[in-house]
């Protein structure tokens, strides 16, 4: 009887542990796809706000562009405390180093303004953006682009055009506008 008893104990035991262990395992995997897409959605979310303020700026609204530069760096700053990679952390709190130049750029509201929050766009990209995302290169002018990505950026150009902006000068590439275009729709632009 005695034998029995440990026998049904250690089949019990058993069976617990064949339905606990693939649960287990299951829910520590979704909390990593869990704390990656967050990770994911916080680094669009700064590429977005740093790029809104490049737009603002652009369009001489130099007020607006601060108050976004604003967010954007609080953002930065609870980003760097919530993440646990190091390398992503560190990334993080060198765009919080460049707090003071952009605020300063933005408030005395020149051309230095667009360079420094051009440049903070660029980093902001490379800090945030996903392990799954390739990396984009930067080629001179008449070089070949052989990444993917830097094809999709050509060929989608007019998708978003703050961000192809500030794409295309950052690679020195020429960027013109064609607005007397009859096949495209009345208001639009179209890249050429």
């Amino acid at each position: 009887m005695k034998n029995k008893t440990i026998v049904a104990a250690i089949a019990v035991i058993a069976v617990f542990l064949v339905g606990f262990v693939p649960q287990y395992v299951n829910v520590n995997r979704l909390e990593n796809v869990l704390r990656q897409s967050r990770q994911e959605a916080a680094g669009a979310e700064l590429r977005d706000l740093i790029g809104f303020a490049y737009v603002q700026a652009s369009q001489k609204n130099h007020g607006l562009a601060a108050e976004t530069s604003s967010r954007f760096f609080n953002l930065v700053r609870e980003a760097a405390k919530r993440t646990l990679d190091a390398n992503r952390r560190k990334g993080l709190e060198d765009l919080l180093a460049l707090r003071d130049s952009v605020t300063a750029a933005l408030a005395k509201g020149g051309a230095a303004a667009m360079g420094d929050l051009q440049q903070l766009f660029v980093t902001a990209r490379q800090v945030t953006r996903s392990s799954s995302e390739p990396q984009i290169e930067r080629f001179g002018p008449g070089e070949r682009r052989s990444s993917r990505w830097n094809d999709l950026a050509e060929k989608h150009v007019g998708f978003c055009p703050a961000a192809s902006a500030i794409y295309f000068s950052s690679t020195k590439r020429p960027l013109a506008v064609d607005q007397s275009s009859t096949e495209s729709s009345p208001g639009s632009t179209q890249v050429v």
